[in-house]
């Protein structure tokens, strides 16, 4: 069954006796080309079961670690990510903005881009807040936890280019430049 969530999935439902789309009645947008339609909801339905893959598993390996009093994860897939249950609910509310492609709005909402961009912000936020948490907890077992492994995105390592220096990260410019990128896309939007 075709998650109701995303907005381009209703179309999928209302097909006309003939074969057409009911899309072209209500927007006024003919679908000649339905493999774009097709495209942009097997990607949404891959985005969104990839999301929640990574959120259940990463919630499984962090009830295992609990039970058995581990005080930081690194098996599974915290051996690859810092967060992977952010970063599952970021996949999972991702598809949100895709709709059908039509003359005017390419295939995106374009409102839903400012909001995306300000919910990414807010886990960013509030990751480096848990972050925060554990490194008082643990600062030792920590700092090499997180020299190891990335924090949304696996970090790869080829020889000496891999390594990272230990020194002290500006999180601020990080904020600014997501916040930043989150007005310039309001901005648009309005002109």
């Amino acid at each position: 069954m075709i998650p109701i969530i995303f907005p381009s999935s209703r179309e999928i439902f209302e097909l006309l006796e003939e074969g057409e789309w009911l899309f072209d009645v209500w927007y006024g947008i003919a679908l000649e080309n339905t493999f774009s339609f097709y495209t942009i909801l097997i990607i949404e339905i891959i985005v969104f079961i990839g999301g929640l893959t990574l959120f259940l598993i990463g919630l499984i390996y962090s009830f295992r670690a609990k039970r058995v009093n581990k005080k930081i994860i690194n098996c599974g897939v915290y051996k690859f990510i810092r967060h992977p249950q952010n970063v599952g609910i970021i996949l999972t509310s991702l598809p949100c903005v895709f709709i059908l492609p039509g003359i005017e709005d390419l295939g995106i909402q374009i409102g839903g881009i400012p909001l995306r961009i300000l919910f990414i912000v807010c886990m960013i936020i509030y990751s480096d807040l848990q972050e925060l948490n554990i490194q008082q907890k643990f600062p030792e077992e920590f700092k090499t936890y997180k020299e190891n492994v990335g924090f949304f995105i696996p970090k790869i390592r080829r020889g000496e280019i891999g390594k990272i220096s230990a020194k002290k990260k500006n999180y601020f410019l990080r904020y600014y430049v997501l916040i930043l990128s989150w007005f310039f896309s309001i901005l648009i939007i309005e002109v």
